[in-house]
């Protein structure tokens, strides 16, 4: 949950650094976001009630299969989103961890530009 403007950001801090050996960073938004979160932040923006659904698992091949995805991409992105969904992918301890400072707010705002 961080935005791609941050990403990028990240990555300009981390090459101006520079850095002898391996290291890791894990770059994170300003705060975690719910689904709820999410549809609240775009009610607010479109002035009309939002309602998160949960997509259930056995339906993901087909919406991204829909896009045009390889059966291994689907894979890969099916085990990505179960880490996350379990609690399995979290930052390590031995992460630096930099924050980003684009909002949900800010991201949405963006878009609806």
């Amino acid at each position: 949950q961080v935005s791609t403007k941050d990403i990028g950001a990240a990555i300009v801090r981390a090459l101006s650094e520079g850095h002898d050996g391996q290291r890791y960073i894990s770059v994170a938004g300003p705060e975690r976001y719910s689904a709820d979160d999410g549809a609240a932040a775009l009610a607010a923006h479109m002035s009309q009630e939002i309602s998160p659904v949960e997509l259930g698992r056995e339906k993901w091949h087909g919406v991204w299969g829909g896009l045009g995805w390889s059966e291994d991409r689907c894979r890969l992105y099916e085990e990505f989103f179960m880490s996350i969904n379990s609690g399995l992918a979290v930052f390590s301890d031995d992460d630096e961890i930099w924050r980003g400072k684009d909002s949900l707010d800010d991201v949405i705002k963006r878009l609806a530009g």
